[in-house]
């Protein structure tokens, strides 16, 4: 490898120096992250955590009529995902049981030149959620148990793409010290309008930060204190688990507390498996839920185009990572 780095390029995950690897590919010095560069855009083709994005989007929604195709912009929901899912340098699977989606999707990538890139697989309507979703496109693509799933809720538009690095390596070092670990997911300091919201999820943990519990009420109880003086955490719905888990998940039987929460982390919970929280900072991840929750979401990409270089069109994807960067950040003690 020529010694010499790369001037004014960094690994995007790492922050370290790109070295010229050959014609086509640039690597960090130990090659543990090795990106194909294609006109101009940073592709990942390997890193230490390797691991496959997988976003689930159904059509039917109860509080948003047709939400994955709501406008944000010129872009609809589910195309704005997919696109802060990609700024990662992987891939990406969109899980769907919506020819609509499928469309929708298809056209948006070929628009931006990145067909290569996204994989649309359609699934059955029947399903109960996004993770038996996963696991119904993880069977047809004939994915190994092995590999790393991150789950990436079709409805959370905006997002920091290096937490899910960050919570890829954090669950791998937790599943390597407790094997009773199968997933890891996201938990925010919760604002004060969260607390009572049901359609903010709050989270309880242990001492080892491992999920006890989830709900859409307060939780804990403010019994004996104020409820301002308690530290209330929001749940950000991104999972990551090894593919085996998702297929095993499929298989578990429909629990009680999943059921009347309507939270699908629940189940892995009461059928005794551990989840792993990683707390992050900032502004957090911004979900859509409701036609006021897409109204700031609105608001949020329309201060970004004020000031980009770019159009959506053809968007410059330096000053829109930096716009994902603003999302938060890994907590750090």
């Amino acid at each position: 490898m020529n010694r010499k780095p790369l001037e004014g390029l960094v690994c995007p995950i790492t922050k370290q120096p790109l070295y010229r690897l050959d014609e086509h590919h640039v690597a960090t010095a130990d090659q543990s992250h090795v990106y194909l560069v294609e006109n101009g855009i940073f592709r990942l083709k390997s890193s230490q955590h390797h691991y496959r994005i997988v976003i689930p989007s159904r059509l039917a929604s109860t509080r948003l009529p047709n939400k994955p195709l709501a406008k944000i912009d010129e872009w609809n929901l589910i195309n704005t995902v997919v696109y802060s899912a990609l700024q990662t340098g992987l891939d990406v699977i969109v899980a769907t049981d919506s020819d609509l989606i499928e469309q929708a999707v298809n056209e948006f990538t070929a628009q931006h030149q990145l067909g290569d890139r996204v994989q649309v697989v359609l699934t059955d309507s029947s399903l109960e959620n996004g993770t038996e979703r996963i696991a119904q496109a993880i069977d047809k693509l004939e994915l190994s148990d092995d590999e790393i799933i991150v789950n990436v809720q079709g409805d959370e538009p905006f997002f920091n793409p290096e937490i899910l690095n960050d919570l890829v390596a954090h669950f791998v070092e937790a599943e390597t010290k407790n094997p009773s670990i199968k997933m890891a997911t996201i938990g925010q300091l919760a604002h004060p309008e969260d607390v009572t919201s049901p359609n903010a999820v709050k989270v309880v943990t242990d001492k080892y930060g491992l999920a006890l519990y989830f709900s859409r009420n307060p939780i804990p109880y403010p019994r004996s204190v104020a409820q301002e003086q308690i530290k209330y955490i929001k749940h950000a719905g991104v999972y990551v688990y090894r593919a085996k888990f998702v297929r095993e998940y499929k298989a578990l039987a429909m629990t009680p507390l999943a059921t009347a929460e309507s939270l699908e982390q629940l189940k892995v919970l009461e059928h005794g498996y551990k989840i792993a929280l990683m707390m992050i900072q900032g502004r957090g991840f911004v979900g859509v839920d409701t036609a006021q929750d897409l109204e700031q979401a609105q608001k949020i990409k329309a201060q970004y185009w004020q000031t980009a270089p770019g159009s959506p069109q053809a968007p410059d994807q330096e000053s829109y990572r930096k716009f994902l960067a603003s999302f938060g950040s890994k907590y750090l003690d």
